[in-house]
């Protein structure tokens, strides 16, 4: 299979599997509090030899980071749903994986992400790195017009290698994230999901299984 979608490349997604879990009653501790935690140990794993990889220009920067203003949440489309889907507007396809992901920044500077997953009642940091992706997340976030009962989050088709930058009021819109087009999906170009899924659904049925 030829047709590909490309993220911009940087350290490898995950490169930190976490070991440790911030243990709380998620109705009682927002997940804010446990992302700040997670932070400082982030922080505490970087050091002068592997400063690099987290995209950080300097050792000085570590003091620095901080988490973005808010987390993305994060919903998954399976494959076998995908090569079902007839028709309807998409949203029944979309499972809600209870994670979510926190830019991180040093400075100004985006330079990873956190991401957190609901494990029983408690969240726990799943791990670290996903910076491309919040990169090409954030990057079309901008083109977005905000009101207030809108509400974005990002797709993830992980079967294809697909991200999508969800945009919903009383229908969802989607973009590809990256700057490759997908089949007939074009990056920066916003579509209903349903309009989208339809574009995915062909690949999606010819997929056979092995890696992007």
């Amino acid at each position: 299979m030829n047709t590909k979608t490309f993220f911009v490349k940087a350290i490898p997604v995950y490169i930190v599997l976490l070991s440790f879990s911030f243990f709380a009653k998620a109705q009682m501790i927002p997940s804010d509090s446990i992302a700040s935690k997670a932070l400082r140990n982030f922080q505490k794993a970087i050091n002068k030899d592997n400063y690099k990889l987290f995209g950080l220009k300097s050792p000085d920067e570590i003091a620095n980071m901080r988490l973005g203003q808010s987390a993305i949440h994060v919903y998954l489309v399976r494959l076998d749903s995908l090569r079902k889907f007839q028709s309807g507007d998409g949203r029944t396809l979309l499972t809600n994986i209870n994670q979510v992901l926190y830019p991180v920044y040093s400075g100004d500077n985006l330079v990873s992400s956190i991401s957190l997953g609901m494990k029983g009642d408690h969240w726990a940091v799943e791990s670290f790195g996903d910076r491309a992706i919040v990169q090409n997340y954030m990057d079309a976030l901008k083109n977005v017009s905000s009101t207030p009962s809108q509400k974005t989050y990002l797709i993830r088709i992980p079967s294809l290698n697909i991200f999508l930058l969800a945009t919903e009021n009383s229908t969802i819109n989607v973009e590809l994230l990256g700057n490759q087009p997908f089949g007939e999906l074009k990056p920066g170009a916003i579509t209903t999901l349903q309009d989208a899924f339809l574009r995915i659904k062909p690949i999606a049925n010819n997929y056979n299984g092995l890696p992007w």
